[in-house]
C-alpha cells in the first residue's frame, strides 16, 4: 500500500466535509424558506413561470448529470479502466459537481426572488386557493 499523503487527506476532507455541509445548507435553507413561506411561492413561480421552469429544469439536468457521472466512474474504476489518480480526480469532480449544483438548484430555483412587471402580471390571475396546488397545504397564520 502506497503511503498516505497530503492529497489523500484532502480529498477524505473534502468527502467527510462536503456533504456534511451540504446537508446542514439544504436543511437550513429549506427550514427557512418554508417557515417563511417562501418555499411555496417559490414553488408556484416554478410551475406557473416559464423561465423560472427552465431554469429549474436545466439545473435538475445538471444535478442528475453529475450522478450519471458519478456511477459511470464508479463502474470504470470497478473494471479496472480507470486507475490511481485520475479514478480519484474524477470522482471527486463529479461530486463536487453534483453538490454544487444542488447548491444552485435551491438558491436560484426554490427560493423566490424580486418579480419583474412582467412575471407579476403572469401572475396576477392566480389566487391563493391554487398554492395547494403545487405544494401541501400552506400554514394559515
Amino acid at each position: 500500500m502506497p503511503p498516505w499523503t497530503s492529497y489523500d487527506t484532502l480529498i477524505v476532507v473534502v468527502t467527510v466535509l462536503v456533504p456534511a455541509a451540504m446537508i446542514a445548507l439544504l436543511l437550513g435553507m429549506m427550514r427557512s424558506l418554508r417557515r417563511r413561506q417562501l418555499l411555496q411561492r417559490g414553488l408556484v413561480h416554478i410551475v406557473f413561470l416559464q423561465e423560472k421552469r427552465q431554469r429549474f429544469l436545466a439545473l435538475l439536468s445538471l444535478l442528475a448529470s453529475f450522478f450519471i457521472a458519478s456511477g459511470i466512474v464508479d463502474a470504470l474504476t470497478g473494471v479496472g479502466l480507470v486507475t490511481g489518480g485520475l479514478s480519484t480526480a474524477m470522482s471527486a469532480a463529479a461530486f463536487i459537481g453534483g453538490a454544487v449544483s444542488l447548491f444552485l438548484l435551491i438558491w436560484t430555483s426554490l427560493r423566490p426572488g424580486q418579480l419583474t412587471e412582467d412575471q407579476q402580471a403572469q401572475l396576477a390571475w392566480l389566487p391563493q386557493q391554487y398554492y395547494p396546488l403545487v405544494m401541501g397545504p400552506i400554514d394559515r397564520d
